[in-house]
């Protein structure tokens, strides 16, 4: 995926990266003005089933040098926001969005983030991105419906998280190992047994829906883990 200009409209498109993949060189430009629109330019998804709200890892993903031009709508820059991600390298972006996410992660593991930047559409300069590391979220997101709250794991026995490499940003949180400020309806589980977890994993093939596998794995996930929130 090399020097391209994309051009991307309210609700159309991202680019979706799983293993071993890489995005380099690309402008994506949107110029709608969707406030409603909440999509990523690019979007780290460890898998296309349904496993990727348990158990699944992306791993080796390389997002360097691109932009993106998002001036009117909510168009995330680099996000990932189920499973776990391991050795991503994102470097020398830069983001123009009226978006709150230009590197939003959940669940990495381990990575490289350097010289990413952003423009500060107040001061009209250059500053460094906006970048957040939340802990691994299980079971998707919110469901209103059925009133499933986020499940985050902020500890693993063993431990998971390893330290990320950046540069001297004042624009990066790591809130991997903590609940998140202002998460309202969360669950937060510490002491996680991976291996029992990935042990007694159900096979995704076995269900016909969505909600119950993401119940399933919501109770295994808790059977696993010790409940602090």
């Amino acid at each position: 995926m090399r020097n391209k200009v994309l051009k991307m409209s309210g609700t159309e498109g991202e680019i979706h990266l799983q293993s071993d993949s890489y995005a380099t060189g690309k402008t994506i430009v949107d110029m709608s003005n969707d406030s409603s629109a909440h999509l990523d330019a690019f979007q780290i998804i460890p898998d296309n089933t349904w496993i990727r709200y348990g158990y699944s890892v992306a791993e080796n993903i390389v997002i360097t040098g691109n932009k993106v031009i998002s001036p009117y709508s909510m168009r995330n820059g680099i996000g990932s926001f189920d499973g776990l991600v391991r050795n991503l390298v994102a470097a020398n972006n830069f983001f123009y969005t009226a978006s709150t996410h230009e590197i939003t992660i959940n669940g990495l593991i381990s990575g490289f983030l350097l010289s990413n930047h952003r423009k500060n559409t107040v001061t009209d300069t250059t500053e460094p991105a906006k970048i957040q590391l939340n802990p691994w979220r299980i079971g998707g997101g919110y469901n209103p419906l059925i009133n499933t709250p986020f499940l985050w794991v902020v500890n693993v026995k063993g431990g998971l998280y390893e330290p990320i490499l950046i540069d001297d940003t004042y624009n990066f949180i790591d809130v991997r190992t903590e609940p998140l400020a202002n998460s309202v309806g969360s669950v937060y589980v510490v002491d996680f047994d991976l291996p029992m977890f990935s042990e007694r994993h159900p096979q995704v093939n076995q269900y016909n829906s969505l909600q119950t596998y993401i119940e399933d794995v919501r109770s295994l996930a808790l059977e696993c883990s010790t409940t602090i929130g």
